[in-house]
């Protein structure tokens, strides 16, 4: 009988320590460490889907802790709250950022901590309140946003081309494109009035070159007079007045010329001033002198 009570006694001491010492490993477990973390909070703008306590916070790549807490921010629904339980002595910058990454193709997502200069301060809490650590979208965030840009502008085009393509604005191009048709045709059938033109100016351009001809002549005829007067003035011949008489004759015979094709370029430019548009679309008709006829 006496055997017996021993017997439970210890047995009742065996499970009463193994309690104590399950106890104390789970408080150890779950407290024991607690001076060898430091607490972060950060405000995710993005869906945290996929995300969930327990998950891994990783330092460019390096396991320095957990996620703690998940929660919707109160004050602003916006925005999701993250506490990131973080090992004491990993340096977290103020420059630094967190973004949400994921475990390829699994849908898993984990706490990436990352940026930040070599020079920056490390991260401090200020009066008593968790440091903050600033969220950057993820590459999906980014990549959705782009897409939703990309599917805007895209819906912007497709209505613009609409407006182009709209069956006034195509009405309008064709009129154009038959009026663009309607002067080709007007001008071509100006062919030969241009052609006309083309001759006349070069008809012109000879009765030019030939009046400065005339032009030349005149004055070679001067030079000669001078050159025989000089002469006869220097040979001692002071018979001036049929030396001159037969100048005069000379000079007055050049005159004439001169006043005479005078009067044609005159008549030619009050012509053209008058009445432009003959040169292309009406023919004046030569008034022809005495013995003259149309060539």
């Amino acid at each position: 009988m006496e055997s017996r009570v021993n017997y439970i006694i210890v047995g009742i001491f065996v499970v009463l320590f193994s309690i104590g010492m399950l106890a104390f490993a789970f408080w150890l477990g779950k407290y024991g460490d607690e001076d060898e973390y430091i607490y972060y909070k950060a405000y995710m703008t993005e869906s945290v889907s996929g995300l969930s306590r327990e998950a891994t916070v990783k330092y460019r790549g390096v396991d320095v802790g957990i996620v703690d807490k998940i929660a919707i921010d109160l004050e602003n629904s916006d925005r999701i709250i993250l506490i990131l339980k973080v090992k004491k002595h990993t340096p977290i910058k103020e420059d630094m950022h967190v973004t949400m990454k994921y475990y390829g193709l699994t849908g898993l997502a984990f706490i990436e901590i990352g940026g930040g200069s070599r020079d920056a301060p490390l991260l401090k809490p200020v009066d008593g309140e968790m440091p903050v650590i600033k969220a950057s979208p993820s590459v999906y965030a980014r990549l959705d946003e782009s897409l939703s840009s990309l599917t805007g502008k895209l819906s912007q085009t497709l209505d613009s081309i609409d407006l182009l393509l709209s069956k006034e604005n195509i009405s309008n191009f064709q009129q154009s494109l038959s009026n663009i048709k309607d002067v080709s045709e007007n001008i071509k059938s100006y062919q030969d009035e241009i052609e006309k033109l083309l001759v006349k100016g070069v008809d012109m351009e000879e009765d030019i070159i030939a009046a400065s001809s005339k032009v030349s002549e005149a004055s070679d005829r001067v030079a000669v007079a001078a050159s025989a007067f000089e002469k006869s003035f220097s040979r001692g011949d002071y018979d001036i007045r049929g030396i001159t008489a037969k100048s005069l004759e000379k000079f007055d015979d050049l005159l004439g010329s001169l006043k005479v094709l005078t009067g044609e370029i005159e008549e030619a430019v009050i012509s053209i001033k008058n009445s432009p548009g003959d040169l292309l679309f009406k023919q004046t008709e030569q008034n022809l002198g005495p013995g003259e006829r149309i060539q």
